[in-house]
């Protein structure tokens, strides 16, 4: 006898299908966006520190697609240094990695430590809040002031 039962994705799960889908963009040549369909909530919200370069709040998958696209433009040879560490409290993730980049217009590489906080709802990634180590030496590298040296 065969049963059927819900199987239901667990948040780390869905963070690694946001993570993939962002890496397969942010790695590629920037000419197509990945389908973030069946992996943001509607209400999805990207929250960047204001001191860093990329400030504000990214709306939705169009707000997520401009942010992606505002990063690939200035970066290449984006990644992590090795598998990030998921820490997992029911819908939260906390991601801990360390990230290495490429300034496409100096070729000058920064590695740098990050954490993000994700908030799962309805098996799709509703907010996410990243947290850089040093936004100073990331806006420095870009030529970039940061909000409280304007």
């Amino acid at each position: 006898m065969t049963t059927s039962h819900d199987v239901r994705t667990s948040p780390p799960e869905v963070v690694r299908r946001f993570h993939d889908a962002e890496a397969r963009f942010l790695t590629s040549d920037g000419s197509q966006m990945p389908s973030f369909e069946g992996i943001l909530h509607p209400d999805f919200v990207l929250y960047e520190p204001a001191s860093g370069p990329y400030g504000g709040q990214w709306r939705g998958e169009q707000g997520l697609a401009q942010f992606l696209r505002t990063m690939h433009a200035d970066w290449s040879d984006q990644g992590p240094t090795g598998p990030p560490r998921l820490l997992v409290d029911g819908d939260t993730v906390v991601v801990l990695a360390t990230l290495t980049a490429r300034f496409r217009a100096t070729q000058q590489v920064v590695v740098f430590p990050v954490c993000q906080v994700v908030h799962v709802r309805d098996e799709l990634v509703l907010d996410s809040s990243v947290y850089y180590w040093d936004p100073t030496e990331v806006n420095d590298i870009l030529g970039r002031r940061s909000p409280d040296d304007r």
